[in-house]
């Protein structure tokens, strides 16, 4: 089971000029003759490897072989392709599509795969201090994980006088490389991804390398990062987000988008357990907890330094998809107390009613403050149409009766008071939408008018 969700939100892309260069074993001919869907291809690579690493060699090899880095969708801060099918249609991928093409062909062929996201030098110099911009695995091999850099096993960009592009140069450097010597070029957000069991900070990896390996395991507190592992790996895959991005902001407490992450996912577990609870009062409580930590993930998602045009893309997608769910929460609150009240209307009164249609309009006035569309909005007026539709109804109903529980005055005026701002939200929402509705309430306030009359 891989971290997929935060896969999807990590599409974030960064490369080197200074890799290291070494003799791959192994060519492209002799791996091309596998070909088909990434399973198929992982399946045909590994027929007659004896050894567990030489299967994951050779899926590496056919990868550094045949996807060439996307220098020029990076370079222009586009969206590159990152599906494994689209990866290997194009043979051309950024960092996340090589290392998820990478764990998926893993996972195809029975090896434990996860993707990681994290921090890298160019030049000796820090890409970003404000979050991680690499992706790379780790994979377990023979038991033990093992870290890998498909990418930068690739090759590398070669600079020239009015250009750049990717020069391929296999080389199995990125290869299962130690973890002391790939924390020198690689820092994961979550620093159980080091593979250390005394993990190097961020302060530590900004400095040049040969201080680095001097200070290595100085200072740090010890930890067991297979335990760790092990434990996250048990976890739901969104109490496994919620890990990963508290674990990443507590690393760094300038990874505002690893906060962001982190809230929302843990309102999204709080969701879950909800499903088996009945409706009513705790209920309620529960989801407008869940309110809250989307709130401040969208909070935190706002005040995320943007280091990158194709960031900021997945960060604005980020903050759609946390209004999206502040939405939903306020509306389903509002049904939940409508759900409470909607069967004794008229036992409770017209001024009790008042005060549950502001406790309705309120959570609707914060429901269309988050609202990203105008199909949003329309789906709000509905939803508050329809709730003073219900209202007014059933005030009507009463109005007909002979002897109803209410004064005929009382009951009409109220039906009046709420069929008329259905109307008013049904007329909001556009009558192509709710045509239907909109000529019931009006029949129904022709009638109540009628009465009076």
């Amino acid at each position: 089971m891989t971290n997929s969700l935060l896969i999807a939100f990590l599409v974030v892309l960064t490369f080197t000029t200074n890799l290291v260069s070494a003799q791959a074993s192994g060519s492209a001919d002799a791996l091309s003759a596998c070909s088909g869907t990434s399973a198929e291809i992982a399946k045909c690579l590994v027929v007659g490897k004896e050894t567990e690493e030489d299967k994951i060699l050779a899926i590496y090899l056919w990868i550094c072989n045949r996807i060439e880095y996307d220098y020029r969708s990076f370079k222009k801060g586009k969206k590159s392709n990152f599906l494994p099918k689209d990866v290997i249609e194009k043979e051309k991928a950024v960092c996340a599509g090589y290392a998820y093409l990478f764990l998926n062909m893993c996972e195809s062929v029975g090896f434990d795969c996860n993707y990681v996201s994290g921090y890298t030098k160019v030049n000796g110099k820090l890409t970003s201090e404000d979050m991680g911009l690499h992706a790379w695995n780790v994979v377990k091999i023979n038991g033990k994980w093992k870290l890998v850099d498909v990418t930068w096993g690739s090759g590398f960009i070669r600079s020239g006088f009015h250009f750049k592009k990717f020069e391929r140069k296999v080389n199995d450097h990125w290869f299962t490389t130690d973890p002391e010597e790939f924390v020198i070029t690689h820092l994961p957000e979550d620093p159980m991804w080091q593979l250390l069991e005394q993990p190097v900070s961020l302060k530590v990896f900004k400095y040049p390398s040969e201080k680095i390996r001097q200070v290595m395991g100085k200072g740090s507190k010890p930890i067991d990062y297979n335990d760790s592992i092990n434990v996250w790996r048990k976890h739901h895959i969104v109490l496994q987000e919620y890990s990963s991005g508290s674990h990443a902001f507590s690393f760094n407490e300038r990874n505002k988008l690893a906060a962001g992450l982190r809230d929302y996912f843990h309102a999204e577990n709080l969701n879950l357990k909800l499903e088996n609870l009945p409706n009513g009062s705790e209920k309620i409580g529960k989801l407008k907890e869940c309110v809250e930590f989307q709130t401040s993930s969208y909070e935190f998602l706002k005040s995320a330094v943007i280091p990158s045009k194709l960031v900021r893309e997945y960060v604005n997608d980020m903050k759609k998809t946390v209004s999206d769910s502040i939405l939903s929460l306020h509306l389903r609150i509002a049904r939940m107390e409508y759900l409470l009240i909607k069967d004794s209307i008229l036992t409770q009164g017209v001024i009790q009613l008042k005060v549950k249609e502001k406790v309705f309009q309120m959570h609707f006035a914060e429901a269309t403050k988050v609202g990203q569309s105008k199909r949003t909005g329309i789906n709000y007026n509905i939803e508050m149409a329809d709730m003073f539709y219900h209202f007014g109804n059933e005030l009507s109903k009463d109005v007909m009766k002979e002897e109803g529980i209410l004064p005929k005055k009382t009951a009409t005026k109220a039906s009046e008071h709420y069929l008329g701002l259905a109307l008013s939200e049904y007329r909001r929402a556009g009558k192509k939408y709710v045509t239907e509705k909109l000529e019931s309430a009006e029949e129904l306030l022709k009638n109540l008018k009628e009465l009076e009359e």
